[in-house]
């Protein structure tokens, strides 16, 4: 079990939690008291079946004995691994019942990546499709491998006779593991609680739904705590329907979005510039869904594109999975700022601190961090996660002085608007001056044949870091790492364009769309020049300053043009 009485009682500051304002404190009692007022409204749709409230509810309960079955107690750890379906949803839920922690394992990561998170996990228990079984080797795990065919009989096979006085779960103990995404680096298991499972979804829900159930789209990965909030928890909320869609392929969501009548679903930047080329997705298609685009930044020219296309606009926001999921958001009462990600939400606040950790003053750059709400009926329901799961140093520096550190870098405007500069850890320091890749991303992302692109520093002998950048170029398009070049020399001092430039028909992603940044960095540590692998080339940008060369040595050469 995760020890926790070392986290909670160290970490949280229980004492100190107010009680959710509306409904249950749980997850495992969000869904009996749904499925008693709308027992046969659908709660759950994926391709195969739909599964009514009532349905659902009896199918969790069973699915929940089932583990007990086999051995599971509160604080065990069981790994899910399977692709976006009702299944999946049912598996999540029945941790929740049993007081279980849901770790989520994306499908789709190679047999090694699986392995290192179920072994850092602990997981007492693998559920995963017939398909995936091999990809779990693992010896430590004590309760097996379940196998769950989801053309068969589903996560129903693993059903039990239902066990009537089963002890309620304590909505502050651990009860998910959330890996963050791992775009650099080994990922780290965030833990968390019911409570604050439900608690951004609430926030939603009756802050800024209005308490309106509706149909809730899902593609992104279900395998993902923060996805699972914002689909089928936020959808149970809500009383409204969850429809669980597997992929992403612009032509085939667009169909089901419009064919379920899905009103709100959370996205990637990719897959909406995804939904903007495809030339068979229409106005009638996207008519009746909000989308909410998060996970990266997301540029202005692909905002303007989707309005112009679909006649209509889609909102963004700032989030982490330590939060978990949503800090900031816009909607119709926050409306688009340029640049900016939303203002908070209600349950938390927004803290700009500088290196000294004091909070610094309006529209001044430093560390975003995130605290509870003082005020409304949300006022001090949050605190974050308990901490990462086995990193004491990582959990005391995240969480120092009471505060959520991000890691990311921006300011608060006068209005409350959050602007996200960058992540600290993701500063170029090429000889000593200090390189925004957030920047040099913006400027290039005002090129016409880019669709997507990352700035990165590359270890230099000399400077430190020297600057490359990898392009995602548009498709039917060509660009030359000079032209790229000459067009950031117009904007940007001469060292911060990138003197490398790797040119792809298309950024490595993880599962949530976000560019993976070690991967991108692998195309210059392994192809210093050429071609490298179908449809990659990297080159040097002519005119760029050279590899070496001191940045500061002509400051007025480093002018704008």
């Amino acid at each position: 079990m995760l020890d926790a009485d070392r986290r909670l009682g160290s970490v949280v500051g229980l004492s100190e939690l107010s009680p959710l304002p509306y409904g249950p404190n749980t997850v495992a009692a969000l869904l009996a008291a749904q499925a008693g007022r709308r027992p046969h409204q659908d709660a759950l749709v994926d391709r195969r079946r739909r599964l009514t409230y009532r349905q659902l509810d009896t199918l969790v309960a069973e699915v929940a004995s089932g583990f007990d079955g086999l051995g599971i107690e509160p604080g065990d750890r069981i790994a899910v691994s399977m692709p976006n379906s009702c299944d999946t949803v049912v598996a999540f839920l029945g941790c929740m019942r049993v007081g279980a922690v849901f770790v989520g394992v994306h499908p789709g990561l190679a047999a090694r990546e699986k392995a290192v998170l179920v072994a850092d996990a602990r997981a007492d228990l693998v559920v995963t499709t017939d398909a995936l079984t091999g990809s779990f080797g693992v010896p430590s795990i004590r309760a097996g491998v379940v196998a769950v065919d989801l053309d068969g009989d589903g996560i129903a096979a693993l059903a039990g006779p239902t066990r009537q006085h089963r002890q309620p779960p304590d909505p502050l103990a651990p009860a998910a593991l959330a890996y963050t995404s791992g775009t650099t680096g080994t990922p780290k298991g965030v833990i968390h609680d019911q409570h604050h499972i439900l608690l951004p979804a609430g926030v939603i829900v009756h802050d800024r739904m209005g308490g309106r159930a509706e149909r809730v789209g899902v593609h992104l990965p279900l395998t993902t705590l923060n996805v699972e909030i914002l689909g089928p928890v936020l959808a149970l909320v809500g009383g409204g329907t969850c429809i669980c869609i597997e992929g992403h392929e612009p032509g085939a969501l667009a169909d089901v979005i419009a064919r379920e009548h899905v009103e709100h679903m959370s996205t990637s930047p990719a897959v909406v510039h995804d939904l903007v080329e495809h030339p068979d997705v229409t106005r009638a298609h996207l008519a009746g869904v909000r989308l909410g685009v998060g996970g990266v930044a997301c540029p202005e020219r692909l905002r303007a594109a989707y309005r112009e296309r679909f006649g209509r606009d889609f909102t963004t926001g700032y989030g982490l999975t330590e939060a978990p999921t949503s800090v900031t958001q816009e909607t119709e009462r926050v409306p688009h700022r340029s640049g900016a990600s939303g203002t908070a939400m209600a349950h938390v606040a927004i803290e700009i601190v500088g290196d000294d950790g004091d909070a610094v003053a309006v529209g001044t750059p430093g560390e975003i961090t995130v605290v509870a709400s003082r005020t409304g009926p949300w006022a001090d329901c949050w605190r974050g996660m308990h901490g990462y799961h086995e990193r004491p140093d990582d959990t005391a520096r995240a969480l120092a002085g009471g505060r959520l550190h991000t890691g990311d870098t921006g300011w608060v405007d006068a209005d409350g608007y959050l602007h996200v500069a960058d992540r600290r850890s993701e500063v170029i320091n090429r000889g000593g001056s200090k390189i925004s890749p957030a920047e040099v991303e913006r400027v290039l992302r005002e090129h016409p044949d880019v669709a997507d692109c990352v700035v990165l520093g590359r270890p230099d002998a000399r400077l430190g870091e020297s600057v490359v950048a990898g392009i995602e170029v548009r498709a039917g398009r060509e660009v030359s790492a000079a032209d790229l070049a000459e067009h950031c020399a117009r904007s940007l001092a001469r060292y911060k364009v990138p003197g490398e430039i790797a040119l792809v028909a298309r950024l490595p992603r993880n599962p949530m769309g976000k560019v993976v940044r070690d991967a991108v960095l692998e195309l210059f540590a392994t192809h210093p020049d050429g071609q490298v692998g179908a449809g990659a080339f990297v080159d040097r940008a002519p005119g760029a300053t050279p590899t070496g060369s001191d940045p500061r040595s002509s400051p007025a050469a480093d002018e704008p043009k």
